[in-house]
């Protein structure tokens, strides 16, 4: 008799739930959801985070989605304004801080490579001024919407060979510790950092092997170094001018010993890019780990020149990603180093 009674009992609360369950499933159903798509929410077990939103049109399609994510169903839902798509890409990506209205131009933004949400509304600010998509996320990694020398930040040393520096990012007094000493087979006399070195003798060795001949004119300089350069030049031109073809003192990428201003026999900076070696360089510098610092075409982002000459030790990593997709260090910098990615 009591084992019936048990059998009962099990019987009673087994009906109770499935009771329950379709009660809660009929609640689903009053907000608005097919049949599908409460069997999909039961299924995922999220029945209780759908039950505190509005009805949301595009849940079904949210939840049938690869990219759907269970654990997002909350951010997923306070989205309700969002098509699926979009939704999807704001809350998988992690866009969802600070943003007040999720306009087109910023979903534009966030579907354009090398985008850093934390710069969102400097983006904004530029395409509301004429930019494209493209170029106002260009020139706001390089903190080229900033006004040069009036917002630096210190570099960070930690970086090693990809401390950045440029008219924002400023190395102070900094002297690398593994300086060496060019030999006078490969440049005049002066230094570099060992790393850097190193991979340019490589390369200039490859390149006498093809018959190239590569010489260093203007290696690492120091912080006094750069001071009396740069002083030099303002003696014949303007300060706005001097800056588009030499950095302050403190902001120099030479100061990082990482840098060498390389020609060949013959030739000087203006016509060193119609040169063999130029040619060769430009084949095959990232291979050796160096890129082109200031590329023609990209002075709006380097706040440079074009320099056919400045050739800027990264690694063979980091140079080739540069060649293969034709950003800037600075961009590269901003997307991969600086840590707002």
């Amino acid at each position: 008799m009591k084992k019936i009674f048990i059998l009962l009992l099990l019987v009673c609360l087994m009906g109770c739930a499935k009771i329950n369950d379709f009660i809660k499933s009929d609640e689903l159903l009053d907000m608005g959801y097919d049949e599908k798509t409460v069997s999909m929410i039961e299924e995922y077990g999220i029945r209780e985070n759908v039950m505190k939103y509005p009805y949301n049109e595009n849940l079904k399609t949210l939840i049938e989605d690869p990219s759907f994510i269970k654990e997002n169903i909350d951010e997923y839902l306070s989205l309700n304004e969002l098509k699926t798509d979009d939704c999807l890409m704001v809350v998988n990506r992690g866009y969802t801080d600070d943003v007040e209205e999720y306009s087109e131009d910023l979903l534009n933004l966030m579907r354009t490579d090398y985008y850093l949400h934390s710069r969102h509304q400097r983006y904004l600010e530029m395409v509301n001024n004429g930019y494209s998509y493209r170029d106002a996320i260009e020139i706001v990694n390089a903190n080229r919407d900033y006004e040069a020398y009036t917002y630096t930040i210190d570099s960070n040393l930690g970086d090693d060979i990809l401390m950045i520096a440029n008219k924002y990012y400023t190395l102070n007094d900094y002297v690398p510790d593994d300086l060496v000493s060019i030999d006078g087979n490969y440049g005049i006399e002066g230094y570099m950092r060992e790393e850097a070195y190193n991979a340019y003798v490589k390369m200039a060795d490859d390149a006498s092997m093809d018959g190239m001949s590569l010489w260093i004119t203007s290696p690492y300089r120091s912080y006094s170094s750069q001071n009396r350069i740069y002083n030099s030049y303002l003696e014949n031109d303007p300060q706005y001018i001097v800056d588009t073809y030499s950095s302050r003192p403190g902001y120099s990428d030479h100061q990082t010993g990482l840098t060498a201003d390389i020609i060949a026999p013959g030739y000087d900076f203006g016509s060193f890019a119609y040169s063999d070696e130029f040619k060769w360089l430009s084949e095959n510098a990232y291979k050796y780990g160096f890129i082109l610092r200031y590329p023609k075409g990209k002075e709006n982002i380097t706040g440079y020149t074009y320099e056919s000459w400045h050739y800027r030790y990264v690694g063979e990593k980091v140079a080739s990603y540069i060649h293969d997709t034709g950003i800037t260090f600075d961009e590269y910098y901003a997307y991969f180093i600086s840590g707002e990615h």
